[in-house]
């Protein structure tokens, strides 16, 4: 079993050791083991962090196939996910509406 320090994860997220450190105290990140004041990061943990924060736009996760169910997924929906609150009426009509082009509107 493969193991990255905090500085090893830094380098390979291009992060500073010190979001790391900032992201256990807040419960953020990958789980990590800590053995005698020591942290390291387990390879399997890294590698499925980052596929469940793997992205293909700005908006939500990539699904994990086209069949899933999007009913959720309402213009209103993403952009309160996206900012926390609602957003202009003309970004969501035109989610909709490229949806609807897309085929991927109910």
């Amino acid at each position: 079993m493969q193991h990255l320090d905090q500085k090893g994860l830094a380098d390979r997220w291009l992060v500073s050791p010190r979001t790391l450190e900032q992201w256990r105290w807040q419960g953020k990140g990958p789980r990590y083991l800590k053995i005698g004041g020591r942290v390291v990061y387990r390879e399997e943990d890294v590698t499925a962090f980052e596929a469940a924060n793997l992205h293909a736009n700005t908006v939500g996760p990539i699904r994990d196939s086209p069949d899933e169910d999007r009913s959720h997924a309402t213009p209103e929906n993403i952009s309160n996910r996206l900012i926390g609150h609602k957003v202009s009426g003309g970004w969501a009509a035109s989610c909709a509406a490229r949806e609807k082009r897309d085929g991927r509107a109910e």
